[in-house]
């Protein structure tokens, strides 16, 4: 099950960036899980990207180390990272960011909010100073919108298709989309976007 509109929001940001690249790294063994999350991002119409699992490094070092490569490969001057708060994602991001201080990059750092920090204490990684928290896409396309990374109109036609099926009705048989799983646990989130009301009524 995919979580409602990043479908949307991954195409939406592909659409308003025509130069971007798109890369799904995952911890998870690249010989176990490939195929499995390939379909799944074909199946839940995700934008065409390069995806990378875990081979030569320890499930602690993979992360770091791809996205080490990566920058050096592709030299971008704009970095969009999202994760969660699950695993190690805000520390291994906050790491990259303070090693490619000087390299003039802008990174834009999004960390959904999947557990508790009070409630669950082994699972949970605290943000770093710099990162979003987030638990929908909309989040994400009011701050990119900010950034001057997402245009207004596209920004709209997100939020109108995201709200909307956010506020739907969900029957426990449909496991195509959920905005909330049962497995979330997003006390911890500080909505912070207050000065969009206005210019978004939908929400």
């Amino acid at each position: 099950s995919r979580f409602t509109g990043m479908n949307f929001l991954y195409n939406a940001i592909v659409q308003d960036n025509s130069d971007i690249t798109v890369t799904y790294l995952s911890r998870a063994p690249e010989w176990f899980m490939k195929k499995t999350h390939t379909r799944f991002l074909v199946n839940g119409k995700f934008p065409q990207g390069h995806y990378i699992g875990r081979t030569n490094y320890s499930s602690d070092e993979h992360k770091l180390k791809t996205l080490r490569a990566l920058l050096e490969s592709l030299r971008p001057r704009k970095v969009i990272l999202i994760g969660d708060n699950g695993e190690f994602d805000p520390n291994v991001y906050a790491q990259i960011v303070r090693e490619y201080a000087n390299q003039g990059i802008e990174f834009h750092q999004f960390i959904r909010i999947v557990y508790s920090e009070t409630f669950f204490l082994n699972k949970a990684t605290a943000l770093h100073p710099g990162q979003v928290g987030f638990v929908t896409p909309a989040e994400i396309a009011l701050e990119l919108e900010k950034a001057r990374l997402m245009s207004p109109t596209t920004v709209k036609a997100l939020l109108e298709v995201v709200v909307k099926d956010i506020l739907k009705p969900k029957r426990r048989s449909q496991t195509v989309s959920f905005a909330f799983p049962e497995y979330v646990d997003c006390r911890d989130f500080q909505w912070q976007w207050d000065e969009s009301l206005a210019q978004y009524p939908v929400l």
